[in-house]
C-alpha cells in the first residue's frame, strides 16, 4: 500500500513549548475546512525534555496523519528541525506553523484553492498577531503595502510590484504556502549557519526563484502568538551576538539583491535597528565596530534613499533611520546629539499628545532645542494629569501608548506619585529579565514576587496599580520558564525553580517559604536573581529559622501547614513537589554544619548572583559575603520605577555604564540653582549629578531624584556610581544629611567602635533639634553609645561641613545614639522573622516611636 497523498504538509519545530499552546495549534488543524485528513502534520521535537515528547505523542496518538520525530543536536535555532521535517514531508504544498501559533479555520482551504487555480509556486497570505497580554510590544508589523481591495493578486517573476512584499512583515515563512516540488527542484532549505533571520533568508530565496507568486491580501490564515520569551522580543545583545547579527543581515541583503529585488525598504529599517543595538550594547569596542563596519559598509554604497510613505515611515522617521545608521555603523561625524540618542523616537511617538503639542515635539530636531523648549519637570507637574487619567479615564495627555499600569512611589513631599507604565516601557525590563534567565547554565532561583491582580486597584483608564516587578512578572506569566523541577538537568536553562503560582501572592500572603522550598528541592540552580541584597540577607535569616521544616517537606514531598499558605494553594503545590529523601539528607548535613558559605554548598553549580547591592543596600552587600563564598555578585542594573539608568560594569563592581534603552538621560549638577543639564558624554569626573529622565511612558525631562557620581568616560561609555535618592534626605534646623554621607560616617563608626552594623536608621527629630541614630549590631556586645556619638560627630562634621558649622554655632544639639537588639536575637528556630524594610533616613514620627521602644 503506497504513501497517502496529502494536500498540505504543515511543518512544526517544537522546543519545550507549553502543551496548552501546542494543543491550540493542534485543535486549529482539526477544525480546518480543508479537511484534517488532507493535512500531514510533521512535528519535530527538537532538543526538548523527554516529558514534552511524551506529552506531544499522547496528545496526537489517535491521528495517523500526525508524524512525530525526535531530533537532538547542538543547534539552537529552528532551522535544523525545519530542514529535517522537509525531508519527511509528503504533501503537495508546504506550510509552516510554530508550536505556539495556530491557523484560522478556513485559512488553508482558501490558499490551496488559489494555488490550484493559478498553479503558482508560492502563495503569500495575511497573519494576525495575538499578544500574550497588553504589555507585549508588537515586534512584527503584519500590515501590507500591496493593494488590499482585491481578493487575489498574481505576479510573474521579475514583476516590479513584488517589491511591495520585501519588508520584514512580508517575509515571514508562516505567511507562505509553497509547492514542495518547487523546494525540491531548487534544493531550498534553511541555513544552519544563521542565528538571526534564517526564515527571512529562506523566504527571499523562494521569492527570487519562483516563476509565479500569488498574494491573498484579504485572507487571514495565520495567528501569531506574541509572548515575552520570543526571540523576536530579545533586545539585549553582547558584542559577539551583534557581530553575528550583522553577518546574518549581510546574508539576507545578498540573497535579496540576488533575487532582483530592491533593498531600500528592507535594508534601511534593519540597519537602523542594528545601529540602535550598537548604541546600547555595553562593551562594543573599536575592534567589534570595525568588524561590523567591514560587513555593512558596502551596502551603504548601493542603497538609495528610503522613500517615506503614508503607512510605515514618514519623512522624519525615514531620515532618522538613514542618519542614525550612517553615523553609528559607518562612524560618520554628526554634531547633532539628538541623532545619537534615543530622544527622537520618544518625541516622534508622542508628538500628537496634548503634552507633545504644547511643547512642539514634532518641530524639535536637536537636543539643544528640546532643552530650550521643554522645561524640567517633577512629580508635581504630572499629578494633575495622572489624576485625570486614573479618575476620569482621559488618554493621550502625556503618552500615545495606552498606560497598562501605574506604580506607586513615595515623593520627597511625603505624598504619592503614580508612575505610568506603557507596553514599550515595560518591555525593556521584561527583556532584561528574560535575557538573564536565558543566560543561566541551568535553572534560576528567582526570588521576586508579584501582587498579581487579586485585590489590585484598577483605575478608570483600565490600568492596574502595579509595581514594575508586578507588571514584568505578569507579562511573562504564560511563558515556559516555570517549574525547573519538571525538566532534566540539561534542559533547565531558561527556567526558574518556582511553579507559576508561587510568584503571584494573594493579599496578606507570605510566599517566602514556598519559594525557598522549591529552590532548595532543585539541586541544579546555577543563578539567583533577587531584587536587592537585603532580600538575600532576609532569605538567609528565614532559612536559619525554618530549615528543619523545609528539609522535612522536601523529604516527604509536601508543603506543610507551617508554610503559612492557604489550604487550597498548599495542596496544589504539594502535588508539584516530588519527595526526595536523598536531597533532604544532603541539605540537612549542610545546615547542621552551619551557614558560612552556605549558598554554594546548597547549589554546587551556583555561578552567579544578580542583586542590586549599592547605595542603601551596601550595608547588606557586605554582610552576605559570608554566605555566598566566592560566587560572583553582580549588581545588575541601576533601575527605578521611571526607567533603567545603567548596567553594572562587571560583577563585583559598584559602578554602572549609562544605558539609554527607550529612555533619554540628562544630568543636572547636584547643587546647581540653574536648569542647565548635560548629556552623559559631557559629565565631569567625580562630580555629582541628578538623573533627568525622558521616557516612552510620558515623562519628559523628569527629575528622578537619583544622585550619581561620574567616575570615568572610556570608549564612548560613561560610568557612574549611585550616591543617594533625594527623598532620603532629612533636615533639622536647615542642616541636611543624605544617606551617602550617613554611609560614609557609618563606615568609620564600625572601624573605630569595633562593631559590625547590621542595620541602621537616622531620624530627624525637630522637637529635640537633633538627629537620632539607631544602630542594630550584628552580634550582642558592650558597645559604648558615647564613643559612637563622638565618632559620628567627628565624621558628620567632616563629610557635611554645614553640620560642623551648625554644631559649633549651637544651632543643633549633638546626635543621639541608640542600640537596637542584635540581628542574632532575631534567629528563633521554627519562627519566621519578618522581612527587612529599608528605611535609613526618616522624619516620620510614627516610625521614630516604633524604634524608640527598643532604646537601650
Amino acid at each position: 500500500m503506497g504513501e497517502k497523498e496529502y494536500l498540505v504538509s504543515v511543518i512544526t519545530p517544537f522546543h519545550n513549548t507549553k502543551i496548552e499552546f501546542f494543543k491550540r495549534g493542534y485543535d486549529s488543524l482539526k477544525r480546518q475546512t480543508l479537511g484534517f485528513k488532507n493535512i500531514e502534520w510533521v512535528v519535530v521535537v527538537h532538543n526538548s525534555d523527554d516529558s514534552y515528547a511524551d506529552a506531544v505523542r499522547k496528545l496526537t496518538k489517535e491521528d495517523d496523519n500526525v508524524k512525530i520525530y525526535i531530533l537532538n543536536n547542538d543547534k539552537r535555532t529552528p532551522s535544523s528541525p525545519r530542514n529535517y521535517a522537509l525531508t519527511k514531508a509528503q504533501g503537495k504544498y508546504i506550510a509552516f506553523l510554530d508550536s505556539d501559533d495556530f491557523f484560522t479555520d478556513d485559512g488553508l482551504k482558501e490558499v490551496v484553492e488559489g494555488m490550484e487555480e493559478t498553479e503558482a509556486d508560492i502563495a503569500s497570505f495575511r497573519a494576525e498577531t495575538l499578544p500574550e497580554d497588553e504589555t507585549v510590544i508588537q515586534a512584527i508589523d503584519t500590515r501590507a503595502r500591496f493593494d488590499q481591495t482585491v481578493h487575489m493578486l498574481e505576479f510573474k517573476k521579475g514583476d516590479e510590484k513584488l517589491n511591495d512584499l520585501i519588508y520584514a512583515g512580508g517575509l515571514t515563512i508562516w505567511s507562505k504556502l509553497i509547492r514542495r516540488d518547487f523546494l525540491s527542484k531548487y534544493n531550498i532549505g534553511f541555513s544552519l549557519d544563521m542565528k538571526y533571520g534564517e526564515d527571512v533568508c529562506f523566504s527571499m530565496e523562494c521569492l527570487g526563484k519562483a516563476k509565479k507568486i500569488i498574494i491573498l491580501p484579504q485572507t487571514i490564515v495565520y495567528v501569531y502568538f506574541m509572548n515575552h520569551g520570543s526571540l523576536a522580543q530579545d533586545m539585549n545583545h553582547t558584542p559577539e551576538s551583534l557581530l553575528k547579527l550583522a553577518s546574518d543581515f549581510a546574508n539576507i541583503f545578498d540573497v535579496t539583491a540576488k533575487g532582483g529585488f530592491k533593498l531600500e525598504k528592507l535594508a534601511w529599517p534593519v540597519l537602523g535597528y542594528l545601529a540602535e543595538m550598537m548604541a546600547i550594547t555595553p562593551g562594543l569596542d573599536d575592534e567589534f565596530r570595525k568588524r561590523i563596519y567591514d560587513l555593512m559598509h558596502k551596502y551603504f554604497g548601493i542603497l538609495g534613499p528610503l522613500e517615506p510613505d503614508a503607512k510605515f515611515f514618514n519623512a522624519q522617521m525615514a531620515e532618522h533611520f538613514m542618519k542614525r545608521a550612517r553615523m553609528i555603523i559607518l562612524g560618520e561625524e554628526d554634531n547633532d546629539e539628538m541623532a545619537k540618542s534615543s530622544l527622537l523616537p520618544i518625541l516622534l511617538a508622542n508628538a500628537d499628545t496634548e503634552y507633545g503639542q504644547r511643547y512642539g515635539f514634532g518641530s524639535i530636531h536637536k537636543v539643544v532645542d528640546y532643552q530650550k523648549k521643554v522645561p524640567l519637570s517633577d512629580y508635581s507637574m504630572y499629578r494633575p494629569l495622572i489624576k485625570l487619567m486614573t479618575r476620569i479615564g482621559e488618554s493621550n495627555l502625556i503618552c500615545k501608548e495606552k498606560v497598562v499600569a501605574y506604580s506607586s512611589k513615595l515623593c520627597p513631599d511625603g505624598g504619592e506619585f503614580l508612575v505610568p507604565q506603557t507596553a514599550p516601557f515595560v518591555s525593556v525590563y521584561q527583556n532584561v529579565l528574560i535575557e538573564e534567565l536565558k543566560a543561566a547554565r541551568y535553572s534560576t532561583f528567582l526570588a521576586i514576587e508579584s501582587a498579581g491582580e487579586s485585590g489590585t486597584i484598577r483605575f478608570n483608564d483600565g490600568a492596574l496599580l502595579h509595581s514594575v516587578a508586578d507588571t514584568v512578572l505578569a507579562g511573562i506569566r504564560k511563558s515556559d520558564i516555570y517549574n525547573s523541577h519538571a525538566r532534566s538537568t540539561e534542559n533547565k536553562y531558561g527556567t526558574i525553580t518556582a511553579p507559576e503560582s508561587v510568584l503571584f501572592k494573594n493579599p496578606g500572603e507570605d510566599l517566602r517559604y514556598a519559594k525557598l522550598l522549591f529552590a532548595l528541592a532543585d539541586p541544579d540552580v546555577s543563578q539567583i536573581i533577587v531584587p536587592f541584597t537585603v532580600n538575600i540577607l532576609d532569605m538567609v535569616r528565614f532559612l536559619k529559622c525554618m530549615w528543619e521544616m523545609l528539609v522535612e517537606d522536601i523529604a516527604s514531598g509536601r508543603v506543610s501547614e507551617v508554610s503559612g499558605l492557604a489550604e487550597g494553594r498548599r495542596k496544589e503545590l504539594s502535588k508539584l513537589l516530588k519527595p526526595s529523601k536523598r536531597r533532604a539528607k544532603e541539605l540537612r548535613t549542610i545546615f547542621e554544619q552551619g551557614f558560612e558559605n552556605v549558598l554554594p554548598k546548597i547549589w554546587k553549580n551556583l555561578d552567579l548572583i544578580i542583586s542590586a547591592g549599592s547605595g542603601e543596600n551596601a550595608v547588606y552587600s557586605r554582610q552576605i559575603m559570608k554566605y555566598i563564598g566566592s560566587v560572583p555578585l553582580d549588581y545588575g542594573y541601576l533601575g527605578i520605577a521611571e526607567g533603567i539608568i545603567g548596567k553594572v560594569s562587571a560583577p563585583g563592581e559598584n559602578t554602572y555604564i549609562i544605558m539609554e534603552k527607550d529612555s533619554f538621560l540628562e544630568f543636572l549638577p547636584e547643587d546647581s540653582d540653574k536648569d542647565k543639564t548635560f548629556i552623559a558624554s559631557e559629565l565631569e569626573i567625580s562630580k555629582h549629578y541628578e538623573v533627568i529622565i525622558s521616557n516612552m511612558a510620558g515623562l519628559y525631562r523628569y527629575r528622578s531624584g537619583i544622585i550619581v557620581e561620574a567616575t570615568k568616560i572610556q570608549d564612548g561609555q560613561t560610568y557612574v556610581r549611585y550616591c543617594y535618592d533625594r527623598k532620603d534626605v532629612v533636615t533639622v534646623s536647615g542642616v541636611s544629611i543624605n544617606t551617602l554621607s550617613l554611609r560614609q560616617a557609618g563606615k568609620k563608626i564600625d572601624e573605630e567602635a569595633g562593631m559590625i552594623t547590621y542595620d541602621y536608621c537616622l531620624f530627624a527629630n525637630d522637637k529635640k533639634n537633633c538627629f537620632e541614630l539607631f544602630l542594630k549590631p550584628e552580634k550582642e556586645g558592650n558597645y559604648s553609645a558615647k564613643l559612637v556619638q563622638e565618632i559620628a560627630e567627628k565624621e558628620l562634621s567632616k563629610v557635611i561641613p554645614s553640620y560642623g558649622r551648625a554644631r559649633k554655632a549651637g544651632k543643633i544639639d549633638k546626635i543621639r545614639i541608640h542600640f537596637l537588639p542584635s540581628a542574632d536575637a532575631d534567629i528563633v528556630k521554627g519562627k519566621a522573622p519578618k522581612p527587612i524594610r529599608i528605611i535609613h533616613a526618616s522624619s516620620d514620627e510614627k516610625l521614630f516611636k516604633t524604634y524608640r521602644l527598643y532604646e537601650v
